[in-house]
């Protein structure tokens, strides 16, 4: 398949924003890979971190360019219009995830206490947050849901 070609100018189109967001997220995979060839070696590990932190840029801006209809398409998010409802149950299915997630935070920490480890109280503490986060997220939700109807 080849592109069309403009008649006045004689260059081609310019490649559609999917299409150089695909190719930017394979060049910024092979940069990455190149990364961790100059970290692991200990002369140029310092320009290897660097040269990764560019490539997770580049694989990010990529990856957002995938969601674009076209370059003038300046709408955020890109070529996405999601409904009020729909986030609210995108959020409420997550603080369900969250609360299924405390109770085996709390019961890791104490499989931690058992075994003397000190990092137990992070766990507990993480496990109470994420669990009253997680239950205040669905007030929330719940209120917000009953004031748009």
């Amino acid at each position: 398949m080849s592109l069309p070609v403009r008649s006045d100018t004689g260059y081609s189109e310019p490649m559609s924003p999917k299409v150089a967001g695909w190719f930017g997220m394979a060049a910024a995979a092979v940069i990455a890979g190149a990364a961790g060839l100059l970290i692991a070696n200990s002369a140029a590990s310092i320009l290897g971190a660097l040269v990764l932190v560019g490539a997770t840029i580049l694989f990010s801006v990529a990856a957002v360019w995938t969601l674009r209809r076209t370059w003038a398409d300046k709408v955020w998010p890109p070529g996405v219009s999601v409904s009020a409802s729909r986030i609210r149950r995108r959020q409420r299915i997550g603080a369900i995830v969250q609360c299924v997630l405390s109770p085996l935070m709390i019961a890791l920490s104490v499989v931690l206490i058992v075994a003397g480890s000190t990092w137990a109280v992070v766990y507990i503490f993480l496990g109470v947050i994420n669990g009253v986060t997680a239950l205040w997220t669905l007030k929330v939700l719940r209120d917000s849901a009953s004031r748009s109807e």
